[in-house]
């Protein structure tokens, strides 16, 4: 039953123009939100014979600005090595929030199509604080993803996604300025 609400959620998410998305609530104006993450997968650079067992730190990180403007850092981080992504919603971006009540829903799209990564944030009353789950999401019948390796700055291949250790916190100003 869960993987069919899985597929259910990807399907929409697909189907969902990017454009289109609520203003944020008035309590987040002027704050970050942080989400991070394990993600343990069997990956290998396209055209390899073989995967192998890789395991990142991952992060998220969203401000809304004073006038309602969102903008992401996705942060990829692996043996040592790491890789970011910034982007702002509307201009082009793959990351669009929706939110609604109290809660922030983010679908990012592997760069190779198939699949994305579901990200969910539920804030407190107050939106001074908050818990995250990300998931891995596909389209039916994709056994193998294709991405790009912001780290190793190249394409890959991967199956057996899982996430795990799911941390969330919120603080005011925008961490991009510091």
């Amino acid at each position: 039953m869960r993987a069919m609400r899985g597929i259910a959620t990807t399907m929409m998410a697909m189907a969902l123009p990017q454009t289109v998305h609520a203003a944020p609530p008035s309590q987040l104006l002027g704050k970050s939100v942080t989400v991070s993450w394990q993600e343990s997968r069997m990956s290998r650079n396209v055209g390899e014979a073989a995967f192998h067992n890789a395991t990142a730190a991952h992060d998220l990180i969203t401000y809304v600005s004073s006038e309602g403007r969102v903008f992401t850092r996705f942060t990829g981080s692996y043996r040592g090595a790491t890789g970011k992504s910034e982007q702002v919603a509307g201009q082009g971006s793959t990351r669009v929030p929706r939110f609604e009540g109290g809660t922030m829903e983010i679908f990012s799209p592997y760069a190779g199509g198939g699949g994305m990564r579901h990200i969910v944030v539920t804030f407190d009353s107050g939106f001074g604080s908050c818990s995250a789950s990300v998931t891995n999401a596909g389209q039916p019948g994709t056994t193998v993803f294709r991405g790009f390796s912001l780290i190793e700055k190249r394409p890959v291949e991967f199956h057996s996604v899982s996430m795990s250790g799911a941390t969330c916190s919120v603080r005011a100003g925008n961490v991009f300025a510091q």
